[in-house]
């Protein structure tokens, strides 16, 4: 609302303005303290009085003339401010506010005051001059944004692409290109099936055409590369936190590529698929240098561990602990490890130790008749106390039914230690030979009277 010049009253020593109450109202309200400051160094006092006539009076009723000059001063400081009405076509109205609000929602606090009254479909702005001239401007700016808008919403299709493989779109997925694009372009939205083998745009038709040409541009360029691996790497690069690695791996290297399994015909096959040649050939690299399969041959000891309980326990530890797979051939009686190639390695010596710790071997240590009754019947102590000084390698041992040996059972570290034992307790037998030359006297020491006079 302009401005009309004030009307002064010299016998009541007052000055009338018509101005806005609103833009006082804004005045008191979001200018407080400096409305009451120029109030105190002017000595005047400004009411508002019959709705839109404000009064500007001396503070003093003592005062002289130079009042006046005052009151000047503080029309000026009110001059500064402004109240703009600024229509909205009621079709982009609600749009308009809702930005707009979004808008300074965002900005945080502002130094102006706007409202929208949906009545009158209009948009009302309060603040100094100088600011509220900016945000007519930005409203007007908003309100053209949104008229454009609308307008490319009239022409919005759908637009579905069939012809592209799973390889591909699989990689265009991940690249982030459609989120891009979609916050690039308003009201366009791009949905990837790389299952399905689909790809579907919704938006203006004006923006789909420029889209899909950087989408066309970006699927062109992929190249796709297969390399085949053992089942064993195959079932690893199923594995969730393997693929993960992996990925990581191609991100830490910048190398803009993707690994995709059962995309071809053999089951064994791996497709690497790269943003173009070059990403997709050092991805192969990669891949091949990261991946590793190594073999432990089975002795036919090992068999029971590997039918135990404490074998699966380790088996899933290694699996959970490592990027690897474990799995046991028995046709060729081999152990395989495979995964990744610091893990493999890792895992492979575990497995060993698991092996060498968990396996039984089993001997005989073939000794003389007499000298294994001696042991069994005078030694047996010594036996007991290599098995106590053995013990964490689970050895065992005992003297032959038939007495032509000494059984010994144990970790292989355990028969290493054990069995050189024996053969020393064995050596450290004496043997001395009696000739019985009498008539009879052979007869005599075999039947049991005789037997028992020797004992």
């Amino acid at each position: 609302m302009p401005y009309y010049p004030f009307l002064e009253n010299a016998a009541s020593k007052r000055m009338e303005v018509t101005f806005d109450p609103d833009i006082y109202k804004y005045i008191k309200v979001h200018h407080k303290s400096e409305l009451q400051t120029l109030l105190e160094k002017y000595s005047v006092e400004a009411e508002l009085s019959d709705g839109s006539i404000l009064i500007i009076s001396p503070a003093d009723s003592k005062c002289d003339t130079s009042w006046e000059e005052g009151a000047e001063s503080f029309k000026s400081f009110l001059f500064n401010f402004k109240k703009s009405e600024i229509s909205v076509p009621s079709e982009i109205f609600d749009e308009v506010s809702k930005r707009w609000q979004l808008q300074c929602s965002s900005q945080g606090t502002a130094n102006f005051l706007l409202s929208f009254d949906n009545h009158r479909r209009l948009a009302i702005i309060l603040g100094e001059k100088t600011v509220v001239e900016q945000e007519e401007e930005k409203l007007k700016e908003l309100m053209t944004e949104v008229k454009q808008d609308s307008e490319l919403m009239k022409s919005v299709v759908e637009v579905v692409e069939t012809n592209y493989s799973r390889s591909r779109l699989t990689l265009l997925e991940i690249s982030g290109l459609c989120n891009k694009l979609a916050d690039e372009y308003r009201h366009l939205s791009i949905n990837v099936d790389s299952v399905g083998e689909k790809l579907c745009f919704k938006g203006p038709r004006k923006n789909i055409q420029e889209v899909k040409l950087e989408v066309v541009t970006f699927i062109s360029k992929v190249h796709e590369r297969t390399t085949e691996q053992p089942t064993g790497i195959i079932d690893v690069l199923r594995q969730q936190h393997v693929s993960t690695f992996i990925k990581e791996l191609f991100e830490k290297k910048s190398i803009q590529a993707v690994i995709l399994l059962d995309q071809g015909r053999n089951s064994n096959e791996v497709q690497v698929v790269g943003v173009d040649a070059k990403n997709a050939k050092e991805a192969e690299a990669i891949l091949q240098d990261s991946l590793k399969e190594k073999s432990i041959h089975l002795e036919p000891e090992n068999t029971q561990v590997i039918n135990s309980h404490e074998w699966k326990d380790f088996q899933l530890s290694m699996t959970s602990n490592f990027k690897v797979g474990i799995a046991v051939d028995a046709s060729v009686s081999n152990v395989w490890i495979s995964g990744i190639t610091d893990d493999v390695d890792n895992c492979s010596d575990q497995v060993q130790k698991f092996l060498e710790k968990n396996t039984i071997f089993h001997n005989v240590v073939q000794v003389e008749e007499g000298t294994a009754r001696f042991i069994a019947t005078l030694w047996e102590k010594k036996l007991e106390a290599i098995k106590g000084e053995l013990s964490n390698c689970n050895v065992d041992m005992r003297v032959t039914s038939d007495y032509t040996g000494i059984e010994v059972s144990g970790t292989a570290e355990g028969m290493a230690k054990c069995v050189p034992q024996i053969h020393d307790l064995v050596g450290a037998v004496q043997k001395e030979c009696i000739a019985v030359d009498k008539p009879g006297m052979k007869k005599f020491f075999e039947d049991g009277k005789g037997q028992g006079i020797l004992k």
